[in-house]
């Protein structure tokens, strides 16, 4: 049901919206990009939720690593374990 609501949305895609949001945290993004993310969040509750709670995670990664004192480093098995798991979900 949620999906066919979903699909009526205008412009891009919740998937593509998101994509962008993420992006977005990395690098500016383009006029085109942003207006298109930008439509779409006015929109789509789902989004929105989903751009605060990234924002959030952002401002928690960062102030952490700020904080950190002592240089933490992950061990090259953990490394690539979580490069294992994370890449079936980057695109």
């Amino acid at each position: 049901m949620i999906d066919k609501l979903l699909d009526k949305i205008p412009g891009v895609s919740c998937q593509e919206a998101t994509r962008l949001m993420s992006l977005s945290l990395d690098r500016r993004l383009s006029f085109k990009e942003w207006m298109d993310m930008r439509l779409h969040a006015l929109v789509c509750g789902l989004c929105q939720r989903f751009e605060v709670q990234i924002k959030g995670l952002q401002k928690i990664v960062q102030a952490y690593s700020n904080s950190s004192t002592t240089e933490q480093k992950l061990s090259e098995e953990a490394r690539t374990q979580i490069k294992k798991a994370l890449r079936p979900h980057i695109h």
